[in-house]
């Protein structure tokens, strides 16, 4: 299942070696593109070489993980880690009070560009080599298709981060290509949408792929980024196919639900466990393996650092097997749950007096004492007990869930919200609630018949549904929280809904925050803080102009 992650580091090798004609001299043992691409059996660990960058958490003595965006950056959780103080980078950006120096950011940004230029490679190289006996045209339209679909998920992770971008969609072989400037967000979205139309034609469904081969993005890998993006870029995808942005969503978010090729896995946990890895829920994961000879701090690694990263500093809690305690869950976030939810129990934990070694570094900030649970590997030890984290290996060997199908579920119910076909939203809705409820008759009720915090444009209210649009609309927004919750989701979703600068500003002000952070914090300013500025670094490099209010 991780022969993705296994064979990257090779691949990345060889898929960028090139003939550099601009260079003067060309280095002693340098494979040319010619000498590589000797039959077809060359292409696949060039398309591998795509799937590796994704992987990156840490580069030059950063980490950038993903969820530092997706739940620190939101209303879900707090940076933790031993200090308040400790990483600047992340609490100024927790803070907003990030500027173009973060280098969390020039990290970010950098690796995603390592990722499309593979993928530039990948499909102006492999269109050229001939089939053969090792690649017929079938699988090189696949491998094309892969590169396709990446390309596309590199560049909306940056335009869902940085607004506009450069978009680049040739391979660069010299310097005269240089000089690339910030794309309209309308060029990059319809960039990505075009990618991912010609990428679901030529890709296989996930049935039809090698036990040893899940990893590789699917049709309906390409199906869940297109629904996506069409909710996520709606105001820049009008029209596409004669569609609405939103009927474009439902389209594709059809697609998927009706392939009969995902599922919700019968317990909910199982989505967080190794055992569980690359199952029916899974649409999108990042392979990860325990590998202790891949390359940490040089570019590349081949295990996660998110489970010693959220797992709890305390040895009491863990088993002796501490963790770096970061990505801490709010109250706001605990509050959210409805009564009997067994999700947030499996979602998050509250400390105890007697769990902790020191109370100043276990409960962040002397105060918060949650914990972050669905990545910290705290059942997949043997017997069921604590994964033992190990001293001289840096890495471990659990998978991010970057597109789960009870995401994609979600997201169809609020397209289908938007298109006015609220009884498929409802059963769609019901279909992740009952889920989650277990066989309990007793809790989760299905909608409208129980009551949650609605979001009215300035606070929550805590009120009973109603059976209409507007409240299916926040059952469905409720329900991705709650679902979703600690996988690097929040953020993005109030972005997209347009309330991310109400809801932040909102919880700034709470105790909890304030007590934390009182002092340091700025408001966040709608406008400007829905995106993170360009790099300093990339913008001397490049020449490229400023995102509005940095």
């Amino acid at each position: 299942m991780k022969r993705i992650s296994i064979i990257a580091l090779m691949a990345s090798v060889l898929a960028f070696s090139s003939c550099q004609d601009w260079l003067m001299e060309i280095p002693a043992g340098t494979q040319t593109l010619d000498e590589y691409y000797i039959d077809g059996q060359s292409c696949g660990p060039v398309v591998v070489a795509c799937y590796a960058p994704m992987q990156l958490q840490y580069r030059d003595g950063i980490y950038f993980d993903e969820w530092f965006f997706g739940d620190i950056c939101s209303d879900d959780a707090y940076k933790g880690g031993q200090t308040v103080e400790e990483d600047t980078n992340l609490s100024d950006m927790e803070n907003f009070r990030v500027n173009a120096d973060n280098d969390i950011l020039l990290q970010f940004y950098r690796i995603q560009y390592v990722g499309i230029a593979r993928c530039n490679r990948a499909i102006e190289d492999i269109a050229k080599v001939p089939v053969d006996e090792y690649m017929d045209a079938v699988l090189q339209a696949r491998y094309i298709a892969e590169a396709r679909c990446l390309r596309a998920f590199y560049y909306m992770r940056l335009v869902r981060i940085f607004g506009k971008v450069p978009y680049v969609t040739t391979a660069i072989n010299g310097t005269d290509q240089l000089g690339y400037q910030r794309a309209e967000l309308s060029t990059i979205w319809n960039g990505i949408v075009k990618d991912l139309k010609d990428a679901e034609v030529f890709l296989w469904n996930k049935s039809e792929y090698h036990e040893a081969d899940l990893g590789h993005v699917t049709k309906g890998t390409a199906h869940a980024l297109l629904l996506k993006a069409f909710l996520t870029g709606h105001e820049y995808l009008e029209g596409v196919d004669g569609r609405s942005a939103y009927e474009n969503a439902k389209y594709w978010g059809e697609k998927i639900v009706n392939s009969g090729q995902y599922d919700l896995c019968d317990d909910y946990w199982d989505n967080f466990a190794l055992t569980g890895e690359n199952g029916i829920e899974s649409v999108f994961e990042i392979q990860y393996t325990n590998d202790p000879t891949s390359d940490f701090g040089s570019g590349g690694h081949r295990g996660a650092f998110t489970c010693r990263q959220q797992r709890c500093r305390s040895t009491k809690f863990t088993d002796g097997s501490a963790g770096w305690g970061y990505n801490r869950p709010t109250q706001d976030l605990l509050d959210e749950y409805e009564e009997g939810d067994p999700r947030k129990d499996m979602t998050i934990y509250v400390l105890e007096e007697d769990e902790i070694d020191n109370p100043r570094e276990d409960f962040y900030g002397g105060e918060v004492r949650t914990l972050s649970l669905k990545y910290a590997m705290m059942t997949d030890g043997e017997g069921g007990t604590v994964y033992r984290l190990d001293a001289n290996n840096p890495y471990d060997p659990i998978n991010t869930k970057e597109i789960r199908f009870a995401d994609v579920l979600l997201m169809y119910a609020e397209a289908c919200v938007e298109t006015g076909d609220l009884g498929t939203a409802e059963t769609v809705l019901e279909r992740v609630r009952n889920r989650a409820r277990g066989g309990d008759p007793a809790i989760l009720p299905q909608f409208p018949d129980y009551s949650i915090r609605v979001w009215n444009g300035s606070d929550y209210e805590y009120r009973q549904l109603q059976d209409n649009a507007d409240d299916l609309r926040a059952a469905i927004r409720h329900e991705r929280r709650v679902e979703l919750a600690m996988e690097g989701h929040r953020w993005f979703d109030l972005n997209r809904w347009g309330i991310a600068a109400e809801v932040m500003n909102r919880h700034i002000r709470e105790d909890e925050f304030q007590t934390l952070y009182g002092g340091i914090v700025q408001d966040f300013r709608k406008g400007v803080n829905e995106i993170f500025p360009i790099p300093a670094e990339e913008r001397r490099l490049a020449g490229l102009d400023q995102n509005p209010g940095y």
